[in-house]
């Protein structure tokens, strides 16, 4: 806006509104979760145990909440916020990516889980899903993309090292694992459920359509 000339009021009016409506909605969950994923890593014995340790009084994963807080504003006073935005876009997609891919992977490692709903296409779906995260992957910079499969390495020499440290986890059954999988839905729970999916998935085409074809009609043209 600032390179349009739309400054004053409309600016301030947009600064506002991803201040509060953005920032300010999902600052407490960005505060909370990550230090809960080191914390519960440690417990399993994928990372330090030192992660693991819960304040005696707040009952929080405080030694996590440091440790993550310290990186963040270290990585902050850096002022290389173009790098660290490139650099988080690398570690969404890639999870992104593993997430899709562990999802199909239970699917063929559980097949005797009791599934009340099943993705459909997921055999299409998956492959598809990464292909289009790894191509988005490929336009970071080049610096994010080193940095970020250097971060990758150098935790997967800590997972191999605290597993020979600390052990594996106990092997646990689909229940253990995943409790309340198997849960069914009421009937009425059922068929909002099912029309909640349905109008999902008309907006989702849509916008896909829509997003091809401002893409595709100029180029015809």
């Amino acid at each position: 806006m600032m390179s349009a000339g739309i400054l004053g009021l409309p600016l301030l009016l947009l600064a506002l509104g991803v201040a509060f409506g953005g920032d300010f909605s999902t600052l407490n969950a960005s505060i909370a979760v990550p230090p809960r994923y080191l914390s519960t890593m440690a417990r399993d014995g994928a990372m330090p145990r030192v992660f693991a340790k819960v304040h005696p009084k707040y009952r929080t994963p405080y030694v996590a909440i440091i440790a993550l807080g310290a990186l963040s504003i270290l990585l902050v006073a850096t002022s290389t916020l173009d790098f660290i935005a490139s650099l988080s876009l690398f570690a969404d997609l890639f999870y992104y990516i593993i997430g899709i891919a562990a999802a199909w992977g239970l699917r063929r490692r559980m097949p005797q889980l009791r599934r009340p709903f099943k993705v459909p296409a997921v055999a299409v779906g998956v492959p598809v899903s990464i292909v289009i995260y790894m191509v988005m992957m490929s336009q970071l910079g080049t610096e994010a993309l080193v940095a970020g499969a250097l971060w990758c390495a150098l935790g997967l020499v800590i997972f191999c090292v605290c597993q020979n440290r600390y052990g594996k986890p106990a092997p646990q059954s689909a229940a253990e694992a995943l409790p309340g999988a198997d849960e069914v839905p009421s009937a009425d729970e059922q068929r909002k459920m099912d029309r909640e999916y349905l109008i999902w998935k008309v907006v989702v085409a849509s916008a896909v359509t829509i997003v091809a074809l401002m893409y595709l009609v100029p180029m015809v043209l």
